[in-house]
């Protein structure tokens, strides 16, 4: 619920959307798309670091003067993503992240496991962790859809995951059988990734 609030603030109505240090991408974009902002973001990042930023603090110094919230939008339209405008996306310890926490480029990415084309997308966060490494980390929160019948309960599963620490693994088996999310898919996926099923 806090995900989704934090969706709707920030104007991320559909899935998947992201926000890489603060500016919003919008669907299921090509690797092309992200790298060049995560590049523009990296020569910003890599500047404080030369006047003496630490590089733990360079997402909320990127992101501090970013705005709280998105504009309303004008109509039951879906609002045109902005690159250019910075978010102060918050982003806490508690969140489920890959990547360093000082990583010097944040992708908050919106999505849910019943969406095809947040799967479709998957392709490409896999691209970025390989070709930026540790200079970048990804965090995950979850938007399930109001159509999406199956995704509140997928989220929650990933969630029961995470507290056992196997998060990504949820996250991983969702999505690839994002067409059979009942509660008794889903109870099989966790015990095939070991979950303590008492705790699940």
């Amino acid at each position: 619920a806090d995900d989704m609030a934090l969706a709707k603030k920030f104007g991320a109505r559909g899935t998947p959307n992201f926000f890489v240090n603060g500016r919003q991408i919008t669907g299921a974009r090509p690797f092309p798309a992200f790298k060049t902002i995560i590049d523009e973001e990296l020569k910003k990042a890599d500047k404080l670091i030369k006047s003496g930023v630490a590089k733990k603090d360079i997402y909320a110094k990127l992101t501090e003067k970013g705005k709280l919230k998105a504009a309303p939008a004008p109509s039951r339209q879906r609002p045109k993503a902005d690159t250019k405008t910075v978010y102060k996306m918050p982003v806490s310890p508690a969140d489920f992240g890959k990547g360093p926490a000082d990583a010097l480029v944040t992708i908050v990415e919106f999505s849910e496991f019943q969406c095809p084309f947040c799967k479709r997308v998957n392709p490409t966060i896999d691209q970025i962790m390989k070709e930026y490494g540790d200079k970048v980390r990804v965090v995950f929160k979850h938007n399930p859809l109001s159509f999406h019948k199956d995704a509140p309960l997928a989220a929650q599963a990933a969630l029961a995951a995470g507290k056992q620490g196997k998060f990504w693994q949820m996250h991983d088996i969702l999505f690839q059988n994002q067409k059979a999310l009942k509660p008794d898919n889903i109870n099989s996926y966790a015990k095939e990734i070991g979950l303590n099923m008492s705790q699940f």
